[in-house]
């Protein structure tokens, strides 16, 4: 028989290779995981599953887009990852929901759990996926219900205490990055 006239017939899992087998396996994950009417993705590549650590911080943090100050507050929660510059979640309280419409992203982190994106809307200048939050966040996690982080290079402005944050993107989030924070490459906290 030629080899052109052969079907391949499905590899049994013995038969697969190691690497076949993990992507199987994700799959697998990915389909237990709730699945939201929106799009999503799975975003637990490099990250470890153990929660960060969350702190209360009466710092005042503020978010500007299109001129106006779309959140401000003074009970952010700073979340810690280890290697990781702190990431400050905003309470929903101390946002102007007038600015946000939901994006339909949603993705998927071992530690936190589901994140649901929001677009912000100000005037004509609309900035997608501009936030995100965890309206059911993982065991250990609780604490970001109600709160929700904004990528600060999306904004115009981030501002922890009066310090404008500079941003660094991640590969799958964004971290805040004050004069007293390092990069993951630079200085770290080594105990987050």
């Amino acid at each position: 028989m030629n080899r052109d006239d052969e079907t391949e017939r499905p590899r049994t899992a013995s038969e697969r290779p190691a690497a076949a087998e993990s992507r199987t396996s994700e799959r697998a994950d990915a389909a237990e995981r709730p699945a939201p009417a929106a799009r999503w993705r799975a975003v637990t590549a490099g990250h470890s599953a153990a929660p960060p650590r969350i702190e209360r911080s009466t710092r005042r943090v503020w978010v500007v887009l299109g001129g106006v100050t779309i959140a401000d507050t003074r009970r952010a929660l700073c979340v810690l990852e280890k290697d990781r510059a702190p990431v400050y979640y905003i309470p929903d309280t101390d946002v102007r929901p007038q600015y946000l419409l939901p994006s339909g992203l949603h993705t998927w982190s071992a530690s936190k759990g589901m994140a649901s994106y929001v677009d912000a809307k100000v005037g004509d200048r609309l900035v997608h996926e501009a936030g995100w939050r965890y309206p059911q966040p993982a065991p250990g996690c609780e604490a970001l219900a109600g709160h929700l982080a904004f990528f600060p290079g999306k904004m115009d402005a981030c501002y922890v205490d009066g310090a404008r944050v500079h941003s660094r993107r991640g590969d799958f989030s964004e971290v805040w990055i004050t004069g007293e924070v390092g990069t993951s490459r630079g200085p770290r906290a080594r105990d987050w």
